[in-house]
């Protein structure tokens, strides 16, 4: 198993790329909603993005992938996910929010590499650290995090 992961992440390195200078930001950073209500989560970044992933974390869990997005609008029951891949925005609409939504949400972008801005991956083991949230630099995928409470 371990030796399996070691591939999978060695071959996601290598369709990933490192990326210099790269800012993910999300707003709110936090959030406090009344059940029922509506929100939009927001997603700005400073390089042009091959995709666009939203995840949710909930308390003391696991990372879950709501959507891969490169660029449209996708919609998943009460999730709607819209990437502007030209305007570097993507946004995650949350309709009719449930208690069941409470969770720490992120954007993570997967830059578009160009020469100058990215090199190959240099450690194909995929032993180095992701990049702390709101990092920038780091192997393939930016991110930032957003905390969404329901009370």
């Amino acid at each position: 198993m371990k030796r399996q992961l070691g591939v999978l992440l060695g071959l996601l390195c290598t369709h990933l790329c490192c990326v210099r200078g790269m800012q993910v930001e999300q707003s709110p950073p936090a959030l406090i909603l009344q059940e029922g209500a509506s929100s939009t989560l927001l997603c700005n970044f400073s390089t042009s993005a091959n995709n666009v992933q939203w995840f949710r974390q909930n308390p003391g869990g696991r990372l879950i992938n709501l959507f891969y997005i490169p660029s449209g609008t996708k919609q998943s029951g009460r999730l709607t996910s819209t990437t502007v891949s030209k305007e570097r925005r993507s946004s995650l609409y949350i309709s009719s929010s449930q208690t069941t939504d409470s969770a720490v949400y992120f954007c993570a972008v997967d830059a578009l590499c160009s020469p100058g801005t990215c090199n190959c991956c240099t450690n194909p083991q995929g032993s180095a650290p992701p990049p702390a949230a709101g990092s920038s630099g780091g192997p393939g995928t930016a991110l930032a995090p957003l905390s969404l409470t329901l009370i």
